[in-house]
């Protein structure tokens, strides 16, 4: 069934239905039943002018002034041919439900027929709220919390969704579902959200076992291990240092030794460059070498003072200058 031909099936049914309400309502003269008359004959004429999603507020107002399966069917009929699927699939539902025994065979076949087309054009929402959230989708009202059951929308397309609770805003955000798809919505609110991350705070912690740690202890050790390590680390370095300017240092010795027949330092003027990068290898090797072996030791000595910090006895590393003696002493009190 083309466009063209759905538009004039509505149009038809909505004729046929709008002459049996409106004699209805022709016959009461109270307040209410007029203000339907109104709404309902509104929306006809809207309809007729194309402009379903308004033609729909007015039958949604009649609707809720004077209900009728009559008036939910051309609702639902407006809502189709604006392309809200959703809701009028569910209104399609309420209609021939509420209509029982007062809807015709060709009529009701016709309706059977609209709703299977439409399940296929739908997806559906599950809104997860506090009792008495209030829920819109595209700015139209579709339940308050608890809900009946799913909210069903048109598949395919992006729609408004906004969730309220004593008239503040707890969600607002944009989603799409795909044909037959069902998804989940949940909204809470701040003091909600408050609770859940203290009770996942504290179920953390329950099923965190207890550790002991003695701050007064731990923390200087571990200072005291990653500090004996740098400087272990830093001599073994000047002790590679060392070796390798030794190594140079005694290359060039050999060179003036064999190239140049140097003795005791005494060569020909032309083996100058050779003579004093030699001497500065030697030099260097043997700063190197002191500082890399007393770096070394320190380390080592750190180690172990590291590892007896456990007991009882103290263990302090004390730096000595005399005469005799330059370096570190270990002291150890009782």
């Amino acid at each position: 069934m083309n466009k063209f031909k759905i538009q004039v099936y509505f149009f038809t049914a909505l004729i046929s239905a709008n002459i049996i309400f409106a004699t209805c309502i022709a016959y009461g003269d109270d307040d209410v039943s007029q203000k339907a008359a109104k709404a309902y004959k509104e929306g006809t004429r809207l309809f007729e002018e194309g402009a379903y999603s308004e033609a729909a507020v007015q039958f949604r107002l009649a609707n809720s002034l004077k209900g009728n399966w009559k008036i939910l069917y051309n609702l639902a009929q407006s809502e189709a041919a604006a392309g809200h699927y959703g809701i009028a699939l569910e209104t399609f539902e309420e209609s021939i439900t509420r209509a029982a025994d007062e809807m015709t065979q060709k009529r009701s076949d016709e309706v059977l027929a609209e709703i299977r087309r439409l399940r296929d054009l739908v997806g559906s929402i599950d809104i997860e709220a506090p009792i008495g959230s209030v829920v819109f989708i595209d700015d139209i009202k579709r339940g308050t919390l608890p809900l009946d059951g799913s909210i069903l929308i048109s598949a395919g397309v992006r729609h408004h969704i906004k969730i309220t609770l004593n008239d503040q805003t707890i969600l607002e955000k944009q989603l799409k579902v795909n044909g037959h798809e069902s998804r989940t919505v949940k909204a809470t609110t701040a003091k909600e959200d408050s609770l859940a991350a203290n009770s996942d705070i504290e179920q953390e912690q329950a099923e965190t076992p207890a550790t002991t740690i003695d701050s007064s202890n731990t923390t200087p050790k571990n200072k005291l291990k990653i500090s004996a390590w740098t400087i272990l680390g830093t001599g073994v370095a000047a002790i590679i240092g060392g070796s390798i300017a030794g190594g140079i240092n005694l290359s060039k010795n050999k060179t003036l030794k064999d190239d140049y027949d140097c003795v005791d330092n005494h060569c020909p003027s032309s083996a100058k460059d050779t003579l004093d990068a030699g001497k500065k290898a030697g030099i260097a090797s043997t700063i190197l070498f002191a500082a890399g072996g007393a770096l070394t030791a320190t380390g080592i000595i750190m180690l172990i003072i590291n590892k007896k910090r456990d007991s009882s006895d103290k263990l302090s590393l004390v730096p000595t200058i005399n005469n005799n003696f330059t370096g570190l002493t270990i002291m150890r009190s009782f």
